[in-house]
């Protein structure tokens, strides 16, 4: 029997044959486990899993109400999505999910387990304006899951237009980009995401 197991927030792709690995769980550490069972629509189809990570926090991402367990002769894995739910770029946690019981009808030669979660509204991805009277500006990304860009501009006096110092760049988790111009009029940041709330921070000096 073939396994495929296929979710947005575990693996997001792993076959018996092939397909891209997991992130595994560093050699030696501590780890925490939980089981959940899960049944399919007609009733006549059941296994249980033991999801492993290295706290409880990881383990807190997977919902177990929205694991579905499907079966049929014919299962393929779908393509990766990353965090933005688009193909490519898949992100990944370091779990680990086993099965360790399965009670399947005649017949069943392939189970797939993947996680369900019902779409939601996004917001729409926008551009916000920061502008200060200092020399130097900073973008920092704070968002794991969420996509920024930056751009960095500045104004050499009151009658000027404004001036590129960093074109449009998207910033990665934590990752910053800062310019200084000294004796400008005034600094301008550009940030473009669909949350401005608090995916990143905007920092002048």
């Amino acid at each position: 029997m073939r396994f495929i197991r296929t979710t947005s927030t575990l693996a997001l792709c792993l076959a018996a044959t092939a397909c891209a690995p997991v992130d595994e769980i560093e050699p030696g550490a501590e780890t925490v486990s939980r089981a959940f069972e899960l049944t399919d629509d007609s009733g006549r189809n059941t296994v249980t899993l033991v999801v492993t990570a290295e706290d409880e926090a990881t383990l807190d991402e997977l919902d177990p109400a929205n694991l579905v367990l499907s079966v049929g002769d014919d299962i393929e894995a779908p393509a990766p999505l990353d965090s933005e739910g688009e193909v490519e770029g898949a992100y990944r946690l370091p779990i680990e999910v086993d099965v360790i019981d399965e009670r399947l009808a005649d017949g069943v030669d392939a189970i797939r387990i993947f996680e369900y979660t019902p779409p939601v509204w996004r917001d729409p991805f926008s551009i916000k304006a920061y502008y200060n009277a200092d020399d130097c500006a900073r973008i920092t990304r704070h968002s794991f899951w969420h996509r920024v860009w930056g751009k960095i501009m500045y104004k050499p006096d009151a009658d000027s237009a404004y001036l590129t110092l960093l074109s449009w760049r998207q910033l990665g988790n934590g990752e910053s980009m800062a310019r200084c111009r000294r004796g400008s009029y005034r600094m301008k940041a550009l940030v473009q995401a669909r949350n401005h709330r608090d995916h990143y921070e905007v920092e002048f000096y």
